[in-house]
């Protein structure tokens, strides 16, 4: 699937640039597998207190930023599936602060949130892998933005790659 490397300018909202960017991987496929093992090395080295605790005041815990990423793989996918289905209906964004606020991430268990990150990360890979090279060229509107399926793909591990930069960084 080589031919997934890359979405060109235009299949998605500059913002995701940064993201898309991020994904120099040429087995697509491998990277999201690595991730979860990425993910859950550092969480597991974190421990539930240290998970807890922001690095600045109004900023996130490790915890809620991993509910985070959860929310918005989760969010990704099902706008990958709706595309990919030909729906051409203007799919929303959502408010990501609002979602971890509402979600008291840091009352479960980590053990839970990485449970789930995993099952929802082979969610992702299944239907991917499910696809047709033609699914992953279709265009629909997510967010106020014309984005491919293709550029979906490229989004949620590169998603991912900005965080766990940042939970190295300043956590």
């Amino acid at each position: 699937m080589d031919t997934l490397l890359r979405p060109e300018a235009g299949e998605y909202p500059a913002y995701y640039t940064p993201y898309v960017a991020r994904v120099l991987h040429k087995d697509l496929f491998k990277l999201l597998l690595a991730q979860v093992d990425e993910l859950r090395m550092y969480y597991e080295e974190a421990g539930e207190e240290k998970a807890l605790k922001a690095y600045a005041p109004g900023k996130w815990s490790p915890k809620e930023l991993l509910g985070h990423l959860i929310d918005t793989e989760r969010v990704m996918l099902y706008r990958a599936m709706a595309i990919a289905r030909g729906d051409q209906t203007e799919l929303p964004g959502f408010d990501e602060n609002a979602y971890v606020a509402a979600a008291d991430f840091n009352e479960v268990p980590l053990v839970s949130l990485l449970e789930e990150f995993e099952m929802l990360r082979y969610h992702v890979l299944s239907f991917f892998k499910n696809l047709r090279i033609g699914h992953f060229e279709r265009k629909g509107h997510a967010n106020g933005g014309q984005v491919s399926v293709r550029a979906i793909f490229h989004m949620i591990p590169g998603h991912i790659a900005h965080h766990m930069e940042i939970l190295k960084e300043r956590y």
